[in-house]
């Protein structure tokens, strides 16, 4: 029987393989194909700082940092398994972001390599796009000195998140 995130993975290859193009969503067109390079993550893998293109957040999965510019509590962007893409600050007391896509359990969100962040239904439609394709930067990462969450070079929700 294979897992849920190996069933995506090919769902994915496939879709690849076959040259479907996601067009839900503008600049989409790597689409959810690009998910399958972290299909064989252990779940709720955490990410110190930062994620680079290519990378999936499964449910569970997070980035996070210790905030110096704060009280050095935790900040945390976290695939949640409702599906909503959030970030919390002050060990998940404050959002300082939200994606709003919860009731889509199974959702996941990828860094494609044309630097949007998009989360995902379980099928691959597409529910959400940080509007970040073509504007530069390697990574979707959150500032150790005030928690702030960038795509790329682009600053997403609030600043600063502690």
């Amino acid at each position: 029987m294979l897992t849920t995130r190996t069933q995506r993975a090919v769902k994915g290859t496939i879709a690849a393989l076959a040259g479907i193009a996601c067009v839900a969503l503008p600049a989409l067109a790597a689409g959810p194909a690009e998910a399958a390079t972290h299909a064989t993550a252990s779940p709720d893998t955490a990410y110190f700082d930062a994620i680079n293109k290519g990378t999936t957040l499964w449910p569970g999965d997070y980035i996070y940092v210790y905030p110096t510019g704060g009280d050095g509590s935790l900040t945390q962007l976290i695939m949640q398994t409702d599906g909503n893409l959030v970030q919390y600050g002050d060990n998940r007391t404050v959002v300082c972001f939200a994606s709003n896509t919860y009731g889509h359990a199974g959702a996941y969100a990828t860094y494609q390599s044309n630097g949007a962040l998009i989360v995902f239904s379980e099928t691959g439609t597409p529910l959400w796009s940080s509007g970040t394709a073509g504007k530069g930067g390697t990574t979707v990462s959150m500032n150790e000195d005030n928690g702030s969450l960038w795509v790329g070079v682009t600053p997403i929700g609030d600043d600063p998140c502690y």
